[in-house]
């Protein structure tokens, strides 16, 4: 990973381009976020009047405008910053995972409104979606969540509103659009098959991540509805279990000792799976 840290956007954009594959934030990968790779100027900085500076955060607008590569939530439900170099490979293994939404579901019709808008904020497609009651912007936002997971939505720049002296402020709204709206069709369907593109990504993965196994990496770019650290409490978890006794496996299953540790429902589900793979090595 980078040894010396960036300074700028600029640097940062060449970054991106250069390793192809970038979260924003870290996601539990030892150096392997933007916020990781740049210096202490451009973190999170509270300011003595109340307010905040966070040059890096300010930044997203300009990489996709000047780098045109791709953000959107592609890394355990996390954003992401994919180089146009790499757009297709990804779009394409993904979204063989992936399946494109059924005619007439949530998702197809939040995907009809943004092909049909060419591009809206977050709350705009929000309510053009119906989602207009309460405690509907949660669900909203897993059903938008999974979209940019299959790559089918992509955020193409941040919006921002201006206070009365006309000066940005807040966090910024994601301006969403599709990826053939805004890359062409071609972009996200190589002539390549979905396990070429896993090759060539692995392969690029190996150059960014030395350390990572072939597990890992299928860990990182498959999932789905679990997260990475789940996924790895559950292996550890099932490492434990294989040499437990049925009595003591058995009383975990009941009294749900373990919730400090990994949350219950995981427990409850996962016990009875120990079990199986403890008497049938399947």
């Amino acid at each position: 990973m980078k040894k010396e840290l960036l300074h700028s956007c600029l640097e940062l954009i060449d970054y991106i381009n250069e390793i192809g594959f970038l979260p924003l934030l870290r996601i539990g990968i030892p150096g392997w976020s933007a916020e990781e790779v740049v210096d202490e100027d451009c973190q999170y900085t509270l300011l003595p009047n109340g307010g905040w500076e966070w040059p890096l955060w300010e930044w997203k607008g300009s990489i996709l405008q000047e780098s045109n590569c791709a953000y959107g939530k592609f890394f355990n439900r996390k954003a992401a910053f994919i180089s146009r170099e790499w757009w297709p490979d990804f779009c394409n293994y993904r979204r063989s995972i992936y399946s494109y939404p059924e005619e007439g579901s949530i998702e197809d019709t939040i995907l009809a409104t943004l092909k049909s808008e060419g591009s809206l904020i977050t709350r705009e497609l929000r309510i053009a979606c119906g989602f207009t009651g309460p405690k509907m912007r949660n669900k909203f936002d897993t059903y938008l969540s999974r979209l940019e997971m299959g790559t089918y939505i992509v955020t193409e720049n941040f919006i921002y509103p201006y206070d009365r002296h006309g000066r940005e402020y807040g966090w910024g709204w994601s301006l969403l659009t599709t990826p053939e709206l805004l890359f062409g069709r071609k972009e996200c369907y190589p002539n390549r098959t979905p396990q070429e593109s896993r090759e060539r990504i692995f392969n690029q993965f190996k150059k960014i991540l030395p350390s990572i196994s072939i597990k890992e990496f299928d860990l990182l770019l498959k999932q789905s509805d679990k997260n990475i650290l789940k996924t790895i409490l559950f292996q550890v978890f099932c490492n434990q279990l294989y040499n437990l006794t049925d009595i003591t496996l058995t009383k975990i299953y009941a009294t749900k000792k373990c919730h400090e540790k990994i949350n219950s429902r995981i427990i409850s589900s996962f016990v009875p799976i120990c079990y199986y793979i403890k008497h049938f090595n399947y």
